[in-house]
């Protein structure tokens, strides 16, 4: 999947607010960026120079302790683009867990690329990558077992994105070895990732395939010039590099007592296991603090360093949470509870994609045994699927129907008990009755409490849909075993719940039995002994 950071709409939409409102710290990029001069007038009206651009060249090589031949592209990524039609597609591996472009574009141009998880399994690649210190994890591969590696490999790419705050960790200099490809990125460290420029430096003939490639005037004239002159910069550049090192320190501090574990990081960003990481960044993102997750480890949670103060004083608050709670809060959550109805009525309209994320996290928030999360829930969009399930609440409501007589017949048959026909959004729920994850706690002597914690799933969606002005229906007229098949579930998983969720047709405050004179509400007795 090329999921990255960076996506602010996405959380604009899940979350509200401005663009002007976030913090950004999904994507590792200084959030304290070289200062701009005033640019000269050309650098904006006339085409990008030779002269320029070698100049810029002239200032990485400064900065990166390189003589080796350097081609300056519109970002890293055009790099990683591009490295691909150096040859022919064949074997390639990718170090991971890592930056999942790079797989992605191997792929594209024909590449049969395979995932290793250790060094030593690169060898034999023709075309092999890692990312050095790698993102997300920071995992740091020292320079001598890289170029010991370099031998075993076709063509070896290093990818040092974010290694400008740790120099010692770079190729760079051993660059023009046959073989080794290192790439740079100036967005990152400098903070100005809208300039687009990356550089990728290694053999003449590879450099000059790339540049090649890229075609004429691959750089603006605004990020020669800026480019140029930033990395001339180096008084800022060591003061930065001092900066980020205290502040990844002061993150993790701030992180521990949040109770999250710091698993690694570089000088750019911190990668951090949450019990959930979902709903951690859900945390984040009701103070406006965007945060980066991956759906391959929901444990896991990357942030950026703060800038300012000021957002250091946001992101200390948001970790810390509220204390204790005030009667405004416990009074909505009373109306909710209150206005939690079970809805058969619902209008057609569609609910949009940004209030289904906020309920998807909310139910990551929900309790479970053992924090088994033994929920596993289908979103139904298949008609043929929908229509299966309406037929079998069909037979099991005529079947339950028999079973009444007189009044209590009639009455019955009066009751609307599914919003199947209107419904806009239809999930089905499975309980799994031995996960793996969880490892048994707490549920050795009382294994329902697995579907207990199901049911606690089911209600945290119930309630945060209410907070959303949804309403949600319950079918439990339909017989378990016949929707395992016909949902195709694996042995161990039991049917739970098949839920409805829409806008109500109507708001109505008393439940429908009671409304219909099925049954009266009645008040729960708490017997003391």
């Amino acid at each position: 999947m090329r999921d990255h950071g960076g996506n602010l709409d996405e959380a604009m939409a899940g979350f509200g607010g401005t663009a002007a409102d976030w913090i950004d710290l999904s994507t590792g990029i200084n959030r304290q960026p070289w200062p701009v001069p005033p640019l000269p007038p050309e650098a904006w009206t006339a085409l990008p120079t030779k002269r320029a651009l070698a100049a810029l060249i002239e200032a990485a090589r400064g900065v990166w302790g390189t003589e080796a031949p350097m081609v300056a592209l519109a970002g890293a990524q055009a790099a990683i683009q591009l490295i691909p039609h150096l040859a022919p597609p064949d074997r390639a591996r990718v170090l991971e867990p890592t930056y999942n472009e790079h797989a992605a574009a191997l792929r594209a141009a024909g590449w049969a690329v395979k995932e290793v998880s250790r060094l030593e399994e690169l060898a034999g690649a023709d075309l092999a990558v890692l990312v050095n210190p790698n993102n997300p994890d920071g995992r740091r591969i020292e320079p001598e077992a890289l170029l010991a590696l370099l031998p075993q490999v076709g063509r070896l790419v290093v990818d040092e994105s974010f290694g400008d705050p740790d120099p010692a960790l770079s190729l760079a200099a051993g660059c023009g070895r046959p073989g080794l490809i290192v790439l740079r990125s100036f967005g990152k460290f400098w903070g100005l990732a809208g300039v687009r420029l990356g550089f990728a430096i290694g053999p003449a003939a590879d450099i000059a395939a790339i540049a090649e490639r890229a075609g004429p005037w691959a750089v603006s004239g605004p990020a020669l010039e800026i480019g140029q002159r930033a990395l001339l910069d180096t008084a800022w550049a060591e003061a930065t590099r001092q900066r980020l090192a205290e502040d990844a320190l002061r993150l993790d501090a701030l992180v521990e007592r949040a109770g999250w574990e710091l698993i690694g990081g570089t000088g750019l960003f911190r990668l951090y296991r949450t019990p959930e990481g979902t709903a951690a960044q859900a945390r984040l993102a009701r103070h406006r603090i965007w945060s980066r997750v991956f759906p391959a480890r929901p444990d896991w949670l990357r942030l950026g360093l703060p800038g300012s103060e000021e957002e250091w004083k946001r992101i200390e608050a948001a970790l810390k949470g509220p204390k204790t709670f005030g009667t405004e809060e416990a009074a909505v959550l009373s109306r909710l509870l209150h206005w939690r109805r079970d809805v058969r009525h619902f209008r057609r309209d569609p609910v949009p994609d940004e209030v289904l994320r906020r309920l998807r996290v909310a139910v990551d928030s929900a309790p479970s045994v053992g924090n088994a999360r033994p929920w596993r829930i289908f979103r139904v969009e298949d008609a043929g699927l929908r229509s299966a399930v309406r037929v079998e609440f069909a037979r099991c409501n005529g079947a339950a129907a028999s079973l009444y007589s007189g009044d209590q017949a009639r009455t019955y048959v009066k009751l609307k008990l599914a919003g199947l026909e209107a419904a806009p959004v239809q999930f089905a729920v499975f309980t799994v009755t031995d996960p793996d994850a969880g490892h048994g706690l707490g549920r050795q002597t009382m294994p329902e409490t697995l579907r207990q914690s199901t049911a606690m799933a089911i209600h945290t969606l119930w309630l945060a849909a209410r907070a959303e002005n949804l309403g949600l229906g319950m079918v439990s007229i339909v017989e378990p075993k016949r929707m395992e098949e016909l949902f195709e579930v694996p042995e161990g998983w039991e049917f739970a719940a098949y839920l409805c969720l829409g806008w109500p047709a109507f708001s109505d405050d008393t439940p429908l039995l009671h409304r219909n004179g099925w049954q009266q509400n009645c008040a729960t007795d708490w017997e003391i002994r």
